[in-house]
């Protein structure tokens, strides 16, 4: 693909790289000439004059690996060699070990524990290699990988899936041997000058997206200013923190604080660089990109009846521009507010995709993501839980009253139906489990939890699931926590329905003042 929202992917995805380690046993900076060498220098250079940073790692023994899989993991690029071999003492003589069953068992060694400790997480690798039989180590990585990477799959030179490339290319020391080269293989020798280039394709191709250009960016921001905001938090400011954490009336706070000062300023930082890449134009080049063809779409007419209506390129540009409640179509047509329930499907091949599509973004905006670290989650204001009488529960207890308890606390809940997408719903927990709020307060309920340690309602894993236990002995499982803006929203919305107030007037009046 070589389109101009491929390029502009391309470009992000050049500022973001910055780390590439090579892990070969043959590397050395002396340029020693060889089919299976690495000429380390050349590589350095060509890289640091891109201002890239280059390890490179000349395994000798196999009790490298773990070395060798934490380095790879640290990188944003990993690139192999395949035939890494180690000396073997037979009769006092130093023996290369060369069969080929062991060629390559190391590198898929390094493979396996990087995408076993990785798992689903964007990673690509490259298999820069002396050996001819390029095709042949292609099998070989699909043979030992399909059954440990879902929907994995082979073509001509490259496994891929939606979260790794393993991409087969061969060294520049192949065109030197003497040997018959088809052009397949010819087509796949990469010299050191092509090298960079190379991995920017094969990376933009992982990560190509309107929505994952974003995120690239946004890191890319916060790497190149990390000292700017490191800057801005010194240690200078210690004891104003320790005053301020002394004053609180619940001086624990202070962590929580400085968590949104700090995510506040990394926000603004980006909110600044974000918008360079967002334009008019970049959501275009997308369209013309990746939509294919003209969509149907449903519409309502000036009658109100529903109707029709092909979607082409141009009125899809359109209507992104001018967003769906202000673009009419020809004729006084205008998109009905219902088609959010087809809309995706016009950016996607199939119905499955778009839904997905839906389901996923939804949960982005308003669950917090899983968590990052081993610790078990706190009960607060956002929590779902599910009874032992498959009842879901949505925790609306504010936060200031979820902390510093003292030895037991009732928290308040909203009770959640389960429906179906089909249904009206306010979160999306799956494919699988809609819910929807119920604001009665009749249908509210307490729970009466014991406090652990630091005055928290703190969950254990039972069965590689969290739960918490009530006093009474309930067990309640830990499905998701909401996002702190969406949690407090809903919770506002709880005590607007408690400041309703009934009046005695004039029913004709009412009647009068509302839309007709």
């Amino acid at each position: 693909m070589n389109s101009s929202f491929f390029e502009l992917s391309k470009r992000i995805v050049n500022e973001f790289i910055q780390t590439i380690t090579f892990i070969d046993d043959e590397a050395n900076f002396n340029r020693e000439i060889g089919e299976h060498k690495l000429d380390a220098k050349s590589i350095t250079s060509d890289l640091a004059s891109k201002g890239k940073i280059c390890a490179i790692y000349k395994v000798d023994k196999e009790q490298d690996l773990s070395n060798v899989v934490s380095l790879s993991i640290k990188s944003d690029v990993s690139i192999l060699d395949w035939k890494i071999e180690f000396p073997s003492a037979i009769d006092g003589y130093i023996e290369e070990e060369d069969t080929d069953n062991e060629r390559g068992a190391f590198t898929l060694k390094i493979i396996q524990n990087v995408i076993a400790r990785e798992l689903n997480k964007p990673k690509l690798f490259i298999i820069y290699t002396g050996e001819i039989d390029l095709r042949g180590i292609t099998d070989t990585l699909y043979g030992a990988l399909v059954a440990k990477i879902p929907g994995l799959k082979k073509e001509n030179f490259k496994l891929s899936n939606k979260n790794y490339i393993i991409s087969v290319v061969g060294k520049e020391s192949l065109r030197t041997t003497g040997k018959y080269l088809g052009n397949d293989i010819i087509d796949r020798i990469i010299g050191y000058d092509r090298l960079f280039e190379f991995i920017s394709n094969e990376f933009t191709h992982l990560t190509c997206g309107l929505v994952s250009n974003m995120a690239i960016k946004s890191l890319s921001v916060i790497r190149e200013n990390t000292f700017d905001i490191l800057h801005r938090f010194e240690s200078d400011l210690d004891p104003a923190f320790l005053t301020h954490k002394i004053l609180l009336p619940i001086p624990d706070d202070a962590y929580e604080q400085m968590i949104d000062i700090i995510g506040s300023d990394i926000k603004t930082l980006i909110s600044s660089h974000i918008e360079e890449i967002i334009d008019d134009d970049y959501i275009d080049s997308y369209i013309d990109s990746y939509i294919s063809g003209n969509k149907k779409q449903k519409i309502t007419n000036g009658n109100g009846n529903d109707d029709v209506i092909i979607l082409s390129k141009e009125i899809l540009k359109d209507l992104h521009k001018k967003g769906i409640d202000n673009y009419l179509i020809k004729d006084e047509y205008k998109l009905i507010r219902k088609s959010h329930k087809t809309l995706t499907s016009c950016f996607t091949l199939n119905e499955d995709s778009a839904k997905n599509s839906d389901i996923r973004f939804a949960k982005l905006t308003t669950l917090k993501t899983l968590r990052y670290d081993e610790s078990s989650p706190v009960l607060t204001l956002g929590t779902i839980l599910l009874s032992q009488s498959n009842k879901y529960l949505l925790c609306i207890q504010p936060k200031c009253d979820s902390t510093r308890i003292q030895d037991q606390r009732e928290f308040l809940f909203l009770n959640l139906k389960a429906t179906s997408s089909s249904d009206r719903f306010n979160i999306v927990i799956d494919s699988n489990i809609y819910l929807q709020i119920n604001y009665k307060i009749y249908n509210c309920q307490y729970v009466l939890f014991g406090a652990q340690q630091k005055g928290v309602i703190r969950s254990e894993k039972v069965n590689e699931k969290f739960v918490f236990k009530s006093n009474s002995g309930a067990v309640f499982n830990w499905i998701g926590e909401l996002k702190n803006d969406f949690a407090q929203s809903i919770s506002n919305d709880f005590a607007a329905t408690l400041s309703r107030v009934g009046t005695n007037h004039s029913e004709w009046l009412r009647r009068s003042a509302e839309k007709k």
